[in-house]
């Protein structure tokens, strides 16, 4: 399933939070209001290229690190040294999130 944030949707929920923080410090105000000013300028695409998914093959642990595995990434192929949690390949951007096949 696609996810996609509405900027505008985004942006009138975060203003009606903005003009609700009367009681917060002058430093969290301002904050917050760079966080708008930010999302206001983003300039967002017509097409989001969808997320691609993928798993890990494992190979095995590095010799000369602990806690890291060695690891090809089943979208682009590269193998690659891999920590414990890598939830994405860091080479094609592929979120690793499949089972591994058995």
């Amino acid at each position: 399933m696609r996810e996609y944030l509405d900027k505008q949707k985004l942006l009138m929920t975060l203003n009606d939070k903005y003009h609700d923080m009367s009681a917060m410090p002058a430093s969290y105000y301002a904050g917050f209001h760079y966080a708008i000013n930010l999302i206001e300028r983003l300039h967002v695409g017509e097409e989001v290229a969808p997320a691609r998914h993928a798993r890990w093959e494992w190979h095995g642990p590095c010799r000369d690190s602990k806690g890291t595995f060695w690891a090809t990434c089943s979208v682009c192929k590269t193998r690659q040294r891999i920590g414990d949690y890598e939830n994405y390949c860091p080479k094609c951007g592929a979120k690793c999130d499949l089972e591994d096949e058995k």
